[in-house]
């Protein structure tokens, strides 16, 4: 099922599904810092992640006794720098020095929970790019390592359980660039993990 924001749908009933993945968009969140400069749409994906994550983690994954699910959440992209920046951390300019703009795979090493999420060392990702996530705030943490624009290109929240990218792992070709990624081996490992027995 598509929920399209930008065209005011709502946002899904999470007790609807096992994992909502949220994507990416072409919206700059640095440039339009005041509330008031927001679209509706953008502004209400952000509430939305606020409220979805405190009440997540003020009342755990599911009440005790509740046979009502929580979806599991995936962020993409756009929604990688909208977790960030609803969550209290900041964004930034991808450097001029790398050409004001990431696209492309790159490698993308893990730390040691990234490697243990992830069962991997490092991911191979899509990335089209240029705002990068310059601090993740308190929810959130980095499992990416490497290069200060590297760092924060992967990040956890365990509770609730959401990792996001900054890159695209579902992308399979972006402009023509055809090199080897890590985009269905990710997307295998979220789905597994999506599957989980829920605590």
């Amino acid at each position: 099922t598509i929920h399209a924001a930008t065209r005011g749908d709502a946002f899904p009933d999470l007790s609807e599904y096992d994992l909502v993945i949220l994507t990416g968009g072409s919206f700059n969140l640095l440039k339009h810092t005041e509330e008031n400069e927001r679209p509706e749409w953008a502004r209400r994906i952000l509430g939305r992640i606020q409220e979805t994550v405190k009440i997540r983690e003020a009342n755990g994954l599911s009440e005790p006794g509740s046979k009502k699910k929580k979806a599991k959440l995936l962020g993409i992209c756009w929604v990688h720098q909208a977790f960030a920046l609803a969550l209290g951390g900041r964004l930034g300019q991808v450097l001029q020095e790398r050409g004001g703009q990431l696209i492309g795979v790159e490698t993308v090493p893990l730390t040691s929970q990234g490697a243990a999420f992830f069962k991997t060392e490092s991911l191979n990702i899509q990335k089209n790019h240029a705002l990068v996530v310059t601090h993740p705030g308190p929810y959130l943490t980095p499992v990416a390592s490497g290069s200060s624009s590297s760092h924060n290109e992967v990040l956890l929240s365990y509770s609730p359980p959401i990792p996001t990218f900054q890159g695209h792992p579902e992308m399979e070709v972006l402009k023509g660039i055809d090199d080897v990624h890590d985009g269905e081996a990710i997307l295998r490992r979220v789905v597994a993990w999506a599957s989980e027995q829920r605590k």
